[in-house]
């Protein structure tokens, strides 16, 4: 046994941590974040960003950041895990978003019904961008944000048909 063998290794279980080796291009959408969506093969949980290490690998051109996975993922996360991390890739920005069940997909574009406060629809050209879980980007000079807009049977309404809200049950 020489001095410089390891004798003994230690792991917290109770504070388990996820390490994320990060192309260095992704590191200042990083700076701004304050959460990471992390994957296992069963499970998803949104983690607190703990550390960022600005060290580059040369060969990999990459950068480890550090996460805390909360209180009790022990139960369902284990060390040694397999992981992959959702990071954004580009600057945050405002924009519009409708359900994806708002989007009425057809031949000549994509559109979106607005009901107005007389309760008439409307159907209105847009343009779709990116999205995330059950949400997209919309962009449409006619739609701002705080419209009503059909979520439930919109493909079989008329333009300037009188709806009848939905409300839902509490």
């Amino acid at each position: 046994m020489n001095r410089s063998d390891v004798l003994v290794t230690m792991l917290d279980t109770e504070n388990l941590e996820g390490r994320i080796f990060v192309p260095v291009k992704y590191l200042p959408f990083l700076r701004t974040s304050k959460e990471v969506l992390i994957k296992s093969e069963n499970n998803q949980i949104s983690a607190a960003i703990k550390a960022i290490i600005p060290a580059a690998d040369r060969q990999s051109q990459s950068f480890e950041l550090r996460v805390s996975l909360p209180a009790g993922a022990n139960e369902s996360w284990t060390s040694g895990e397999l992981i992959t991390a959702t990071v954004p890739v580009r600057a945050p920005q405002e924009t519009l978003t409708v359900h994806r069940d708002a989007l009425i997909l057809r031949k000549e574009g994509t559109y979106v019904v607005v009901i107005d406060d007389e309760n008439k629809a409307h159907r209105h050209l847009v343009q779709v961008g990116e999205g995330m879980k059950e949400r997209v980007s919309i962009q449409s000079d006619a739609i701002q944000a705080g419209d009503k807009v059909a979520t439930r049977g919109a493909e079989r309404i008329q333009d300037g048909q009188t709806v009848t809200i939905a409300r839902p049950n509490a």
